[in-house]
């Protein structure tokens, strides 16, 4: 149904902490066309998540040089504990880089990275067009993109590697393969949405 709001998280085997205090989280969000169990509530259901499915929400980031806040847990009622500047469309899945802030809920959450109490990173956005194919499953193929967040309760098949590294950029090798995509048509109804998202200047 288009118009809803869904939220898929991912768990994440890999943590990395490069050069001491890490700051940066680097980690993919999942991987394209791999079939996943999920549920909204009701009746569990399969789902793919098709490549191109944030291309209009990254090329409105790119515009506006406004990235996505990272929540905890999609906790939208508490302060986020960073920023995603930048999602990369790799040949794997979608990438994020996200920064998190220098205050003590960041530490806290660097910290329980680390540990491994927290596995796992989370999309969550408005569903704008999916598909049901012969098999039943729903295919995902544009979603406007809200928040991020680092939760304890990675549900979703397709991620295995998240690091942490210090300072603010992603390495020249992580982006070696990273493929521009064309964006599909401009729909009225994303570019609503995504307006709604900024506040009010």
């Amino acid at each position: 149904m288009s118009n809803e709001i869904i939220s898929r998280s991912v768990e994440l085997d890999t943590v990395e902490f490069e050069g001491g205090e890490g700051r940066t989280l680097h980690a993919r969000l999942f991987r394209w066309d791999v079939s996943s169990q999920v549920s909204d509530g009701g009746p569990s259901y399969p789902e793919v998540w098709e490549r191109g499915v944030f291309a209009q929400s990254i090329k409105r980031a790119q515009k506006t040089g406004r990235g996505w806040p990272l929540m905890y847990n999609h906790d939208v009622r508490s302060v986020p504990i960073g920023i995603v500047p930048m999602i990369h469309e790799r040949n794997d899945g979608p990438w994020m880089t996200a920064k998190i802030s220098r205050t003590s809920t960041g530490d806290d959450m660097i910290e329980l990275i680390k540990d491994g109490a927290i596995p796992g990173v989370s999309v969550n956005g408005r569903n704008i067009r999916s598909s049901r194919d012969r098999n039943g499953t729903i295919r995902r193929m544009e979603v406007a993109l809200g928040e991020i967040s680092v939760t304890p309760f990675p549900s979703l098949v397709g991620a295995d590697e998240m690091v942490l590294r210090h300072g603010s950029g992603v390495l020249l090798a992580d982006l070696m393969d990273i493929e521009e995509t064309p964006p599909p048509v401009k729909r009225d109804e994303l570019a609503e949405y995504l307006a709604s998202l900024q506040p009010p200047s």
